[in-house]
């Protein structure tokens, strides 16, 4: 390869690696910024010590366990985060389809830091890549901007009723609340 060719490629797997970076960061953030606009989205059987509630108090124990479940969803495989997020949050990513091609994206990255560092990224992988951590985030903010308006706000030019039609029926805890409050 020549050198051109040769930073260019190099600077090819660093955006790749950087973009599914800030994507895993972003799903992260919005995944607190969700609970911490509903935080009876947090497991409703953990089991707090009185004392820690009394001593740290309710606002503090709450953000500790935002962040721990934030962090324990985090160490879990794609098709995981897609229950959790469409089971608890009532977020839906693409019926479940998109985790393959998230996975092919998380392993591409993964086998760049780890284990090949001179592995090629051909135009297809690369699409995939853009494809998976623009679309991802995009749906995602949609349909939080639908359940919870007043911490979200929905992207430029998409309605409600249009995000809507995409949404899974209710099946998160909030959603079957809020069903069962309207009925």
């Amino acid at each position: 390869m020549n050198r051109l060719g040769d930073v260019l490629h190099r600077l090819r797997q660093n955006e790749y690696v950087l973009q599914v970076a800030l994507f895993e960061t972003f799903i992260r953030e919005l995944h607190r910024a969700t609970l911490r606009a509903d935080p009876s989205l947090l497991r409703p059987d953990r089991k707090i010590d009185l004392g820690k509630l009394i001593a740290r108090g309710r606002d503090v124990v709450v953000e500790e366990e935002i962040e721990r479940e934030v962090q324990g969803l985090d160490r879990k495989s794609s098709t995981d985060k897609c229950r959790y997020f469409r089971e608890t949050l009532g977020v839906d990513w693409f019926d479940g389809k998109i985790v393959p091609l998230l996975d092919v994206a998380l392993r591409i990255r993964n086998e760049i830091l780890h284990e090949n560092p001179d592995r090629q990224i051909d135009e297809f992988e690369y699409g995939l890549m853009h494809l998976v951590t623009v679309m991802l985030p995009l749906a995602t903010v949609a349909q939080v901007a639908v359940l919870y308006p007043n911490a979200f706000a929905l992207p430029f030019g998409m309605s409600a009723e249009e995000v809507r039609k995409h949404m899974p029926k209710p099946h998160s805890r909030k959603e079957k609340a809020d069903n069962t409050e309207s009925e």
